[in-house]
């Protein structure tokens, strides 16, 4: 299994001059690269080859010796990092790669051979000192990415980790994700949400820093002073959201007995990019950030030997887990699930996460009691 370890990194004030030269360089050859591909583009109708201007790197090189201070690696990693981008717009329409700016281009690439550990030490390529670390650096690591973020540098690891399949209890917990609770699963436990409060001190916080931002002449002190405390501010509540994750996906992973955890695969994206969507419910997913919840479930239950599965959950709300029946005008605001079939009154969120263990089984099966047909999901 893939994973990443983000290490904190302390180089003096040389080191550092010397990393944010290679991240501006990369920056503007990410910007001439793009250009070029354009303008190729509008001359013959034709893209240009990622190999094509690979080459051109010597050239650059020669006509400017200053290039050759950044590792060449780094270099070629950015136009592969633009072919990326093209390949995505061409292929998943997510949007025409644009122009990078100083706030928006705040990494580098390095290969394996570029990152030296020596007897506890470590190097980057073109810098003979070593550089400051505090926490344990892995032996085995692929390629390594470089990240600036506000004044502090991170040095992220790709580590390879094995993980054991055996799954000896086969005791399953069902697990829905919602609003109101972050999730609640089928044996009814619930866990709250990220703080909507401290979220909307934050967001208040940031709708301040804009303001104050679109007043303050460009290029200013006090322009540069205020767009530093907007990017604290946005950095501080990834982080404290991101803290909350972390301790709630631990805590269902380690501490609950089931070794096969089922959980309802909500498609965010889908709701956020929907027209029909309420502007409410769009923020409401926004700050639950479920997406990034579901990926801390997966690798977290695969390095702990627990099984971690997303099934369908289609009418699993709807749906009485009891007798099977479909209450199709059930609406948001009904959170205690009344069957008007077997008469069972449950909580709503509860009977969802029972349903989608039960998809997991197989057991699920909606029944319209008008038609008495079942419903295909």
């Amino acid at each position: 299994m893939k994973f990443v370890r983000k290490i904190l990194i302390e180089p003096n004030k040389s080191q550092k001059e010397v990393i944010d030269f290679w991240i501006r360089r990369c920056r503007i050859l990410y910007n001439i690269a793009l250009e070029e591909r354009i303008e190729y583009y509008r001359l013959t109708g034709k893209s240009l080859n990622v190999y094509e201007q690979k080459k051109e790197l010597v050239d650059i090189k020669e006509f400017d010796s200053s290039w050759k201070d950044i590792p060449n690696k780094c270099l070629q990693d950015v136009i592969f990092r633009l072919d990326t981008s093209y390949k995505n717009f061409f292929r998943n329409k997510i949007g025409f790669p644009k122009f990078k700016s100083e706030e928006n281009y705040k990494s580098i690439t390095f290969v394996e051979s570029d990152v030296r550990i020596k007897d506890g030490n470590l190097y980057l390529p073109k810098i003979k000192t070593d550089i400051k670390y505090k926490e344990e650096l892995p032996s085995k690591y692929g390629n390594v990415t470089l990240i600036k973020e506000l004044d502090k540098y991170y040095l992220c690891f790709i580590v390879d980790i094995e993980v054991a399949k055996s799954h000896t209890n086969n005791d399953i917990l069902g697990i829905d994700l919602g609003l109101l609770h972050l999730l609640t699963d089928s044996n009814g436990n619930k866990e709250n949400r990220f703080s909507l409060k401290l979220f909307n001190n934050y967001q208040k916080r940031i709708s301040d820093l804009n303001k104050s931002l679109s007043k303050k002449k460009r290029g200013s002190k006090r322009r540069k002073k205020v767009k530093k405390q907007l990017q604290k501010t946005h950095n501080r509540l990834k982080n404290s959201r991101g803290d909350f994750l972390h301790k709630v996906s631990n805590k269902i992973i380690t501490k609950t007995k089931e070794q096969t955890i089922i959980v309802g695969d909500i498609e965010v994206s889908n709701i956020i990019n929907n027209k029909k969507s309420r502007s409410g419910l769009k923020k409401s997913f926004y700050n639950s950030a479920l997406t990034t919840f579901k990926d801390m479930l997966r690798y977290k239950g695969e390095l702990n030997n627990k099984k971690v599965e997303f099934v369908n959950e289609r009418y699993t709300s709807k749906t009485c887990s009891c007798c099977g029946h479909v209450k199709f005008n059930l609406s948001l605001s009904d959170r205690t699930y009344n069957c008007n079939n077997c008469k069972l009154s449950i909580d709503r969120d509860e009977n969802s996460a029972i349903n989608i263990k039960n998809v997991w089984l197989g057991q699920f099966k909606p029944i319209d009691l008008n038609s008495h047909k079942e419903i295909c999901v």
